[in-house]
């Protein structure tokens, strides 16, 4: 239908309050005279305060256009002139008995929003409660932010409704690029760092082209990953001290066992010298059994000599008496040589016992320190782990 005559114009107001709820998005029918709007209906779910009864025609507006050119007329809104993107079909009526002179308009004004937009009052309240840690949803058009919702848990307040879109932000490049934009923005801007995913939104014009309408975002807060990540870093960093430590333990045990094995080359050495001695010790014995025994015999051929050689009787008991004493001094030489044996195994003993305690000790830190770094490279998954959640 192009036109309407004022006789079909009666028919449709008896009409008008029903048929305005037929549609399921809702309508306004404005219906003027050639001045200013002089009926109006809408329906229940949608309505334009704006456009009141007795209002004038806008110059140069839908109505004024269509009387100027006694045809009908298509226009479209966005959002920035009537809070919400409208279609608006306008039909000329004309006068029953002069066809060519034209007595007002019925203009048909819809809501043209996306099915995204038209859901989102329904659906975003319950979307942004889903998330453990909350969410927060948000709609743009080509040029203002046109929807937000915000959940009891996490909201963006810099984001308002009809706020314009910050040149750089996430919508913005969406808007720019037409592609799908994820990002993590950091702390600094909400307390906790902030994954926002924002989407481009296409509509099929009236020549079946798709065109770019605005955006949709999703904005979730990561508050456990920002936990996990401080644990993850303080977990690495006194991990890095142990490791720290434990190395410096290795270090020490290792010195040790080197030391205790030049303890135990110095006692054998000892060892070795002990055994010389007794070998020394043992040929000393020897002079001096031979040296009593001609001792002896210079005894008996000097009481041989009588007078004369009593002398060197005299000198004969003396070197037995020096060869007893020497003897006797091997002996006691020979217990102490003894006894520093006795010493020198058991102190070898426990230089073995303490160079094994400490090889052993070096191993468990060795192996400590695998394990400390088997925990690191925990720490690093977690800290992985931490970014994708």
């Amino acid at each position: 239908m192009d036109c309407l005559t004022y006789s079909d114009l009666k028919a449709f107001e008896r009409l008008a309050p029903y048929l305005v709820e037929t549609y399921e998005q809702g309508v306004i029918f404005l219906i003027s005279d050639l001045e200013k709007t002089v009926a109006k209906y809408h329906s229940k779910n949608f309505d334009l305060p704006v456009m009141k009864v007795g209002a004038p025609l806008e110059k140069e507006g839908m109505a004024d256009t269509c009387i100027q050119q006694k045809k009908p007329v298509s226009m479209d809104f966005v959002r920035a002139k009537y809070g919400v993107r409208v279609h608006a079909e306008v039909l000329p009526i004309f006068d029953d008995e002069q066809p060519e002179s034209i007595v007002g308009t019925l203009s048909i004004i819809y809501p043209a929003e996306p099915v995204v937009a038209r859901a989102f009052p329904y659906l975003a309240p319950m979307l942004s409660e889903m998330f453990p840690e909350g969410a927060f949803i948000y709609m743009t058009g080509r040029h203002r932010y046109s929807h937000r919702q915000a959940s009891a848990k996490f909201d963006m307040p810099d984001i308002q409704l009809e706020a314009p879109i910050p040149e750089g932000s996430i919508p913005w490049e969406v808007l720019n690029t037409q592609r799908p934009v994820s990002r993590e923005l950091d702390p600094s801007q909400y307390g906790v760092p902030v994954l926002v995913m924002s989407y481009p939104l296409f509509e099929e014009d009236s020549d079946g082209k798709q065109k770019l309408t605005g955006t949709f975002g999703l904005a979730l807060p990561k508050t456990t990953a920002l936990k996990l990540r401080e644990m993850s870093n303080n977990l690495t960093q006194a991990l890095e001290e142990i490791a720290g430590v434990v190395q410096e333990v290795a270090a020490s045990a290792t010195e040790v066992a080197s030391s205790y094995n030049k303890v135990d080359s110095n006692i054998s050495a000892v060892h070795t010298l002990s055994n010389n001695i007794n070998e020394v010790m043992g040929f000393i014995k020897q002079i001096a059994d031979e040296t009593k025994m001609l001792g002896l015999n210079a005894a008996i051929e000097a009481a041989r000599a009588g007078d004369t050689g009593r002398g060197f009787g005299v000198v004969a008991e003396e070197i037995r008496k020096l060869s007893d004493d020497s003897r006797q001094t091997v002996e006691k030489i020979r217990d102490y040589t003894r006894e520093i044996n006795d010493k020198l195994e058991e102190t070898s003993s426990l230089s073995e016992a303490s160079v094994r305690i400490s090889e052993e000790q070096a191993a468990a830190t060795q192996e400590l320190n695998a394990s400390i770094e088997e925990i690191l490279a925990l720490a690093q998954e977690l800290d992985a782990i931490s970014r994708i959640v």
